[in-house]
Order: structure tokens, then C-alpha cells, then sequence
């Protein structure tokens, strides 16, 4: 039972890298989501459960049962989950804000990157003048007001002022 679990999650694994590398609009993370995952893990069930049936007097002897029921456990999604969980930042942006005045369109990107350590909120201010926005699009817009980078750590990496897309300022504080 304990191959069939390496098995399966090595299996899993393989399958989210190849996900994961293709592009957006691919559809493979729905696919992977909604058919391959499940399916693996169904088919993981019924060969453990028809493995315990068929060698129970072995696996579920004295001394081996908490083991039996441990790689169980690691024949489903859950050991998967909590370590996906645990280490997988997500990061979402909710929308962008458009506001126009005096013949500059303003653009105001939001993004929250959650993870169970260091959640964090992110506000990215652009500028575009009207005519460049209706022939170029998004390609038009430049960065505007104080960008603050950060490591990963959460401490200041830089500072940069922009004006019109113009660097005016860059301080570094700490190293890459």
C-alpha cells in the first residue's frame, strides 16, 4: 500500500507540473482539476481498499494497525492538500480600477498574495494619456507614484518614485 501511495502522488505531482507549465487558456488545469485528480485518487481507493480486504489478516494485525491506517490515509488527497496548502502562496488580483481626468486615464491594480504565513496587499498605480489608452490599450499605461518592493521575508527591498512612467528615485535596502 505504501507504493501505491508514492505512486499516486508521484503520479499527481507529474500531472499538476505538466498543468501548470501550459499556458492560460489551455484548459488543462480544469482538466486536472476536474478529471485527472479525482480519478487517480478513485482509483486509488478501490485498489487500497481491495488490498486491505484481500490481506487484512496481514495489515491489520497487532502492532500494524496504525500503521495499516496511516498509509490509508496517504492513499488520499489529504497528505496532498495540507502540504499544497501549507507552502503554495495564492495570488489573485480582484480587478482594476480605471479612472479618468483631465485627458489621463488612471489605473489602480490591486493584489492580494495569501499564504498562511505572510498574507500581504499590493496597490500598483499606472497613468496613460487618453489617446495613447485608445490606440495602444493596456501597452499605454506607465507606472505612477512610489513602487515599495519586497522580499520574501517581508522586509523593504527597494523603493522606486515614478512619475509618467519616469524613474525619479531608487533606494535599495536590503539585498536580493
Amino acid at each position: 500500500m505504501l507504493i501505491i501511495a508514492i505512486l499516486t502522488h508521484l503520479l499527481i505531482l507529474a500531472f499538476f507540473g505538466y498543468a501548470a507549465s501550459q499556458p492560460g487558456g489551455s484548459g488543462l488545469g480544469l482538466a486536472f482539476a476536474v478529471i485527472w485528480l479525482p480519478a487517480v485518487f478513485i482509483a486509488t481507493a478501490v485498489a487500497s481498499i481491495v488490498l486491505a480486504i484481500v490481506r487484512r489478516r496481514e495489515l491489520f494485525r497487532k502492532g500494524m494497525t496504525q500503521w495499516t491506517i496511516l498509509t490509508l490515509l496517504f492513499c488520499t488527497p489529504l497528505p496532498l492538500l495540507a502540504v499544497a496548502i501549507q507552502f503554495k502562496p495564492t495570488t489573485w488580483s480582484p480587478s482594476s480600477a480605471y479612472h479618468p481626468r483631465n485627458g489621463k486615464i488612471y489605473k489602480v491594480g490591486s493584489w492580494n498574495y495569501s499564504s498562511s504565513k505572510q498574507p500581504r496587499y499590493l496597490v500598483q498605480y499606472f497613468i496613460a494619456d487618453s489617446l495613447d489608452y485608445a490606440t495602444q490599450g493596456e501597452a499605454a499605461f506607465k507606472k505612477d507614484s512610489t513602487w515599495t518592493y519586497f522580499t520574501k521575508h517581508g522586509d523593504t527591498l527597494k523603493v522606486e518614485k515614478y512619475q509618467s512612467g519616469q524613474l525619479l528615485y531608487s533606494k535599495q535596502y536590503v539585498k536580493d
